[in-house]
């Protein structure tokens, strides 16, 4: 049977090579960079899939998709090991506007509808200096406005409905876009997730009480309309118009905790979104951008009894700019030079919180009764940078990078960090490329917060433990988060450029993550007193700004795409090890948001008539996950995963194209976060008619 299914394999590729070919690869790569083309997009991007942009993104080497469970919930895409949720070290850009960065850099990858992307340019780090700030960069680009009304209706298991309206006109020298897109859906509803009972009277050794199955709901409705536009000036500016809203709601039953009966447990955001940009005109050879951009978010979350998630109302706004220039220095030399500036503000209003003595939800009258850590030391914060990149190009056989950049955050530690690149043909086929360098990450506004609060005692808090001033003392400075490191690879072009084939290593090195950490300090008792040998010479204090810690990521990428008019296939396999070191002395821990150390990716897709169908298989390896953020109680293992996608399009006439979709369509039970089991088997189907 393998003899057989390798043989079709081959006759496939055989008899396609021969055909017509695209006139671009549907995914090429740089150094540092990988470039998912439109038909790329339009291939692999479905009308409904339960994590949107982030399963799309993990279809990638070196990616790997992490979620709290379910539509709506937390997911992030992690880059080759990047510690932390990579929706804080993640740079996201929409025509140049960033999404995420608010105040506390969260971003809903679900909420970007795929159907107005063009194209997407992944940045993997060290990252080019006009970029900086982040460890990774996403940048999306929208469709460009054409003539085209059309509308999009879909329906499926797990109670979800759904459907999109464009309408687009465009003109040699404009053209305007307006795109309407929403969904719901029951979520997890009906899926078993388990309630346990954990002892945490020693905080490092937690013993697991007892483990109950449970059901929970978790409704989720989206909306999320967007405008685009351009116009033309002088044949050499463009300016463009971006405006987007994003209105979510989530309901948290979840089963994890057990909601007050008289008032649901929910998430609702209201997310805005507005950029005005300046840039060469098609055709021209200038190089310039300016992005003026502005975010409004107000997202307002109620208590959960036994999981306090409750920051009450969070109003936050951002506006900046960032933009560059670029000149010839001489023959086949750049140079380009800009800068960037973002204003936060955070507010908050609260008007609930969880009371741990009371064992109840309390409803406080004014907001002031109740501190929340987000926002109380400081509700505004600014960052600034500058940059420079020189670009040589030798003949057609070679180019070189080098570019250096200089971040300014409020009252933090300022920090300077370079990239270095270079891309070479060594044969008409064979390409090396290789990246490396320094990338710096400034802390949001609630990380600033709770940077600025004063270290805790792990354990009872009796007077007389723990010296005052040791304690404050353990709290120094904001430092900015540092990656350095790098890849080098080789990318084949065979088969008159239909496969290309890369293989990549890549070790970096992260220093400094902005979370909590655990250290020591004397105990002060009399060693006559009990308690000094009950609790020992030295006390645990938890520490919530970044006094160093480490993370080693090291490993390689292997990857194929092979795409004809009719045919495209893929097939990327990713080694990740990640090691922590932390402050204490610890080292070999495993750190949250941990991705699995192995995982790939295939897909294939194959249109004869007017049909289409296409096929994805993803792999999780086992993976090492972390019971608390902090790392200090003991690991758990999460067992692998394979799950396949299948999709079938049907181009009933010209105007009309029917679809369906089943993703995991063998139903596995998997996860990426100890205790929130994954959406199941989910099937869609519906239709697209374009007027």
């Amino acid at each position: 049977m393998k003899r057989f299914s390798k043989s079709v394999l081959l006759a496939a590729l055989f008899l396609n090579a021969n055909s017509a070919i695209s006139s671009e690869p549907d995914v090429t790569s740089g150094p540092g960079t990988r470039y998912l083309s439109p038909e790329f997009i339009s291939r692999y991007a479905h009308t409904y899939d339960p994590y949107g942009l982030a399963s799309l993104l993990a279809t990638q080497p070196g990616v790997a998709l992490q979620s709290s469970g379910d539509p709506g919930g937390e997911d992030w895409v992690t880059f080759r090991g990047n510690p932390r949720d990579s929706s804080r070290m993640t740079l996201v850009l929409l025509d140049g506007v960033p999404l995420n960065g608010a105040s506390n850099s969260t971003l809903e990858f679900n909420s970007i509808p795929l159907s107005m992307l063009h194209d997407i340019t992944i940045y993997y780090g060290p990252l080019p200096a006009r970029y900086g700030g982040y460890t990774s960069v996403v940048e999306l680009r929208t469709k460009q406005a054409s003539d085209r009304v059309e509308t999009t209706v879909y329906g499926g298991t797990h109670d979800t409905y759904g459907g999109g309206f464009t309408a687009s006109k465009g003109a040699s020298d404009w053209g305007i876009t307006f795109d309407l897109q929403a969904q719901e859906t029951d979520g997890l509803e009906g899926q078993e997730t388990t309630l346990r009972t954990v002892d945490n009277s020693d905080p490092f050794n937690p013993v697991i009480v007892t483990e109950n199955p449970v059901y929970g709901n978790r409704d989720y409705q989206q909306v999320v309309p967007m405008i685009t536009g351009h116009k033309t000036f002088n044949d050499s500016i463009r300016v463009g118009l971006m405006a987007q809203a994003v209105w979510t709601k989530k309901h948290y039953g979840d089963g994890h905790s057990q909601e007050e009966p008289d008032r649901p447990a929910n998430r609702e955001r209201e997310f805005y979104n507005f950029g005005l940009s300046l840039a060469p005109a098609a055709g021209s050879d200038r190089d310039f951008e300016l992005h003026v951009y502005y975010k409004d978010e107000d997202h307002e979350t109620l208590a959960l009894d036994n999981e306090f998630v409750n920051y009450g109302e969070q109003n936050k706004s951002q506006y900046g700019a960032r933009g560059h220039y670029g000149f010839t220095l001489m023959d086949n030399l750049q140079l380009r030079v800009g800068g960037e500036y973002n204003k936060f503000d955070g507010d908050l209003k609260n008007d609930t919180a969880w009371d741990e003595i009371l064992n109840e939800i309390i409803y406080y009258d004014n907001n002031a009764d109740f501190d929340s850590p987000y926002f109380v030391y400081q509700d505004d914060l600014d960052n600034h940078a500058a940059f420079a990149e020189l670009e040589y190009q030798w003949d057609d056989r070679a180019t070189f990078s080098a570019g250096v950049r200089h971040d300014d955050v409020q009252d933090t530690k300022s920090n300077t960090s370079y990239q270095l690149a270079v891309s070479y043909q060594l044969t008409s086929s064979l390409r090396l490329h290789a990246t490396g360098g320094e990338t710096s990450r400034y802390p949001s506004l609630n990380e600033y917060n709770n940077a600025l609060r004063d270290p805790s005692v792990l354990g009872p808090p009796i007077p007389g433990i723990v010296d005052p001033a040791e304690l404050a003392a353990q709290n120094g400075k904001l430092e900015m988060e540092t990656q350095k490191g790098g890849e080098i690879g080789l990318t084949w072009t065979t088969l008159g450029g239909a496969l290309v084939s890369e293989i990549v290593a890549f070790d970096y090195e992260h220093e400094g993550e902005i979370f909590i950490d655990v250290r020591t300090v004397p105990n002060n008792l009399d060693p006559s007193n009990p308690l000094y040998n009950v609790l020992g010479p030295e006390i645990n204090v938890l520490l919530r700004n970044n006094r160093p810690t480490k993370d080693d990521s090291h490993g390689a990428e292997l990857s194929f795409n092979y795409s004809t008019e009719a045919l495209g296939l893929y097939l990327n396999g990713t080694w990740n090890k990640l090691e922590r070191k932390y402050s204490d002395g610890r080292s070999s821990h495993n750190q949250p948001f941990m991705p699995p150390e192995y995982y790939a990716n295939a897909g294939a897709w194959y249109q004869w008539g007017r049909s289409k169908i296409d096929m994805e298989v993803d792999y999780r390896g086992k993976t090492d996950d972390s019971l608390q953020e902090r790392g200090a109680l003991p690991d758990v293992k999460l067992g692998d995963s394979t799950l396949v996608h299948l999709g079938y399009k049907f181009q009933l006439t010209d105007n009309l194209q029917l679809f369906a979709r089943a993703y995991n369509l063998f139903d596995e039970h998997y996860e990426t976060f100890y205790g929130l089991p994954m959406v199941k088997r989910h099937i869609t189907g519906g239709l697209t008619y374009r007027f």
